[in-house]
C-alpha cells in the first residue's frame, strides 16, 4: 500500500468524518482489500443499563452521571485488555495470534515462544529442517489508521507506548474483529482519526453524532474491557 504523509491525509477542519464519507470510505477500502468482514453488532437492548457504554454514544450519555469513573465490571462489553494483545505467542486463548487476524503482530523470533511453540520448532527442524517461524510482516499502525508512520507495527504500539491513546486503540482495533457487539472497526479507525486531527464531532456507522470536545476516547475504550 502506497504511503501519503499524515499531512496530504488532513482535511480541511470545516469538514468532520462522516459514515460513508472520505475517511469512511477510505477504511472500507483499505479492508475490503484485506478480506475483512464487518464485525456483527449485538442487541444492546437485553444487558443492564451499564451496558450503554460499549457505545460511544452511550458513554457520552452516562459519563456526566459518573464523575468517578464507570464501573467496569457492570459493563459487560467483553473486551480484552492492551496486555492480552501483546503477547500472542503466549498461547491458544486471549489475545493469540488467531485472534489478531485479520491483522498479524511482529513475526516470532527464536527465544520469545512459548514453551509448546518452542518445542514444536525443535521437532520440525529436526524432523524436515522446516522453519515454524515463518509469519508475515507485522500489520502497521499507518496502514490501518492513515497517521503517525513513525509508530511502527501495531505491535510495537503494544510493545513500546504502554498507557498511551493508541496503546488502546490498537487493542480496541483488534476487540472490534473478535468480540461480538464491540464497536465497530470503522468507528474504532473514525474516532481515533477525529480525535488527532481535532475535529468537533464524528458520525458513527450506525449514523450517531459524537461531539468530540470534552468526549475522552482512551477513557471510553479503557472501560470496554472485561
Amino acid at each position: 500500500m502506497k504511503k501519503t504523509t499524515d499531512k496530504q491525509t488532513q482535511e480541511s477542519g470545516a469538514q468532520e468524518p462522516v459514515a460513508g464519507g472520505a475517511d469512511s470510505q477510505l477504511s472500507r477500502r483499505r479492508f475490503t482489500g484485506a478480506g475483512l468482514a464487518a464485525p456483527v453488532i449485538l442487541s444492546l437492548a437485553s444487558r443492564p443499563a451499564f451496558g450503554a457504554v460499549c457505545t460511544p454514544s452511550g458513554f457520552v450519555s452516562y459519563s456526566p452521571n459518573n464523575p468517578s469513573g464507570i464501573r467496569r465490571h457492570e459493563a459487560a462489553c467483553g473486551g480484552l485488555s492492551p496486555g492480552a494483545w501483546k503477547t500472542p505467542d503466549a498461547g491458544k486463548g486471549d489475545g493469540s495470534r488467531a485472534q489478531w487476524l485479520p491483522f498479524a503482530p511482529n513475526p516470532r523470533q527464536e527465544g520469545n515462544a512459548s514453551p509448546a511453540a518452542k518445542s514444536a520448532e525443535k521437532s520440525a527442524k529436526k524432523s524436515r529442517s522446516v522453519d515454524t517461524f515463518a509469519d508475515p510482516p507485522g500489520t502497521l499502525f499507518f496502514d490501518v489508521f492513515g497517521v503517525n508512520d513513525h509508530f511502527g507495527t501495531l505491535h510495537d504500539v503494544l510493545l513500546e507506548r504502554s498507557g498511551s491513546l493508541e496503546f488502546h486503540v490498537v487493542a480496541a482495533l483488534l476487540n472490534s474483529t473478535t468480540i461480538p457487539g464491540y464497536m465497530a472497526t470503522e468507528d474504532v479507525i473514525g474516532l481515533y482519526r477525529a480525535t488527532f486531527y481535532g475535529y468537533s464531532s464524528y458520525t458513527t456507522v450506525k449514523g450517531a453524532t459524537i461531539r468530540m470536545d470534552g468526549f475522552d476516547l482512551k477513557a471510553f475504550i479503557e472501560q470496554t474491557y472485561h
